[in-house]
C-alpha cells in the first residue's frame, strides 16, 4: 500500500492539518460551547479558550513538531 518513505513524508503534513483543524474548532466553537460558563479575570471563558488557549496550544504543538524534524 504505502511505503515507509511515503508515510514519513506525509506525516508532518497530516499533523499540521490536524492541528489547524483542531485550532479552528476551538476558535470557532469557543463562543458556542462556553458562552454560559461565566468569567475568569473579568473575561468570558470562551475568550480564554478561543483567543488564548487555542493559539498557545497550536504554537506549542508546532514547536514540538519542528523539534522532532530537527532530530531526524
Amino acid at each position: 500500500m504505502f511505503t515507509s518513505s511515503r508515510v514519513s513524508r506525509r506525516k508532518p503534513a497530516l499533523v499540521i492539518l490536524s492541528l489547524v483543524g483542531g485550532y479552528f474548532l476551538l476558535w470557532a466553537g469557543g463562543p458556542l460551547w462556553l458562552s454560559q460558563s461565566g468569567t475568569w479575570l473579568g473575561m468570558p471563558m470562551w475568550f480564554w479558550g478561543s483567543c488564548v488557549a487555542a493559539p498557545v496550544a497550536l504554537l506549542g504543538a508546532l514547536l514540538l513538531l519542528c523539534q522532532q524534524q530537527d532530530k531526524s
